[in-house]
């Protein structure tokens, strides 16, 4: 007797393995259409009716979730247990003592260990498949390790400098650092603690993908957390903050790096990461030169978190007699925009001299073909990341000397220079200043052009507002960054 055809979305096949994974870059690679094309490969590869596929992607669609794309099945579900504990035990500590030695002992060898001692205490012996399974969910590297396979070991262990990545969310890296600087609550403005910062950067354009910002210790919470900001458009979330920076970084990346902490190697992460596509890549521990750009990320961070009032510094010594308790003024809110700021302003507005843009690339042929073909002299003003791309281009390097403009010192030059700013204001009345607000304008500008240009500006628009219309010393002493007069009235 013959038996009738099953329908795959409704029994599960016999060869299942891949499957869902298929389906998924199938599809993505059709735009998420489902072409003629998509129909006969499926149908090729793993015997898919047209109608069924169709049901598939229909699901697919409105989950997004890997698992959606498979055979519904029958009867346990996977990931289930259903072995008494006792001989889950038996068989976690056979495997640990006995097979992960550097004998190399087979699996046979550790079946025949796992039947006398489940013999011995009166427990039903499991069958081979449980604890193949159990020896596959282990961690391929930490195998190799324990084993003493070194070829295996190097093979899947990254060396500094290999690390490569030809396209946008191919790859990203997370991490967690505590912040060097104290917050404070949102009534009384006490001091509460140092929050927990999570980052993802997206290796290929060297772009913060996403962050959370906690007071609570590091878990998968915060980790999924980071990764919800990191994938889905920022655009409400910066509205909804008075942020005007566009933040462009969305979408699934293929695989998430991270190192070997509790909450990377989840089963809810895990899980999470095969329903979306994601691999996830956890390096060896106490290695964090494999993570160098996260590491590299969280180090820039940090370095401009100490500019900030309630720092910590990097270190004991460093803070010194500072009291960064009675000098904390951030609360978690205003905290995590200004990160949001750091990051979209400031972070993503830098050039990397390993990775220039297109624009950026654009601008030193230009350059090179003013000084080569014109046979122009060239003088090129700019910051500090502007220079480094220079230095990174060897014709230019050879041909531009480097000068350094010094700061504004509060002397005479720097009387002169305030003035003729100060000239130019809208302003209907004269501004006089004293010698000791233009020492203090001096510092509050860092003796950086820029931001003497900013600060007065600010205080003639509030000079107008005012209706005094000229800038005097009460106003420059009294002038705060805009974060910090946030923090005063919140």
């Amino acid at each position: 007797m013959n038996s009738s055809p099953t329908d795959p979305d409704l029994n599960q096949q016999a060869n299942n393995d891949g499957r869902e994974e298929f389906l998924r870059d199938l599809l993505r690679g059709a735009g998420g259409k489902v072409t003629a094309e998509v129909v006969s490969t499926a149908h090729a590869e793993f015997g898919i009716p047209r109608s069924t596929l169709f049901r598939l992607v229909a699901r697919f669609r409105k989950t997004q979730r890997t698992s959606s794309l498979g055979a519904k099945k029958r009867g346990t579900q996977e990931g289930a247990v259903r072995l008494d504990s006792k001989t889950e035990r038996i068989i976690a500590e056979q495997v640990e003592r006995f097979w992960l030695k550097k004998e190399k002992p087979s699996i046979a060898a550790l079946l025949s260990r796992i039947r006398v001692v489940c013999l011995t205490e009166g427990l039903p012996v499991p069958h081979r498949n449980t604890v193949q399974r159990r020896v596959s969910n282990l961690t391929p590297i930490t195998v190799a390790r324990k084993r003493g396979q070194s070829e295996i070991e190097a093979a899947s262990t990254p060396s500094p400098g290999q690390l490569s990545v030809s396209k946008p969310n191919a790859l990203w890296q997370i991490d967690h650092t505590v912040v060097d600087v104290i917050v404070v609550d949102e009534r009384y403005r006490e001091p509460i603690g140092r929050p927990v910062l999570t980052i993802a950067i997206d290796v290929c354009t060297r772009m913060v993908a996403g962050f959370h910002l906690s007071l609570e210790a590091p878990s998968s919470v915060s980790v999924g957390l980071c990764l919800l900001h990191a994938i889905y458009d920022k655009t409400a979330w910066l509205n909804e903050r008075g942020i005007e920076v566009p933040w462009p970084v969305a979408g699934i990346p293929e695989v998430l790096h991270c190192d070997n902490g509790a909450e990377f190697r989840s089963r809810a992460l895990f899980s999470a990461c095969k329903e979306y596509g994601m691999k996830l890549q956890v390096r060896p521990p106490a290695t964090p030169r494999f993570g160098g750009h996260i590491e590299r990320l969280i180090g820039t961070m940090m370095g401009a978190v100490h500019l900030l009032p309630g720092t910590t510094f990097g270190n004991v010594k460093i803070r010194g007699e500072y009291d960064s308790e009675d000098r904390a003024i951030f609360t978690m809110r205003e905290l995590e925009k200004w990160i949001a700021l750091e990051i979209a302003g400031k972070y993503h507005q830098r050039i990397h001299g390993s990775l220039l843009r297109p624009k950026q690339r654009v601008i030193l042929q230009l350059l090179r073909y003013l000084s080569n073909e014109i046979k122009a002299s060239l003088v090129c003003l700019g910051v500090s990341e502007a220079r480094d791309a220079i230095a990174g281009d060897t014709q230019l390097a050879r041909r531009l000397d480097q000068f350094v403009l010094p700061r504004w010192k509060a002397d005479e030059e720097f009387q002169e220079f305030v003035t003729a700013i100060l000239r130019s204001l809208p302003l209907k009345l004269p501004s006089v200043i004293s010698s000791q607000s233009l020492r203090h304008l001096s510092r509050l500008g860092d003796g950086i052009t820029a931001r003497v240009f900013g600060i007065l500006n600010e205080l003639a628009i509030e000079a107008i507002q005012e209706g005094t219309e000229r800038i005097t010393d009460e106003h420059i002493e009294s002038w705060k960054p805009a974060l910090e007069k946030e923090a005063a009235f919140a």
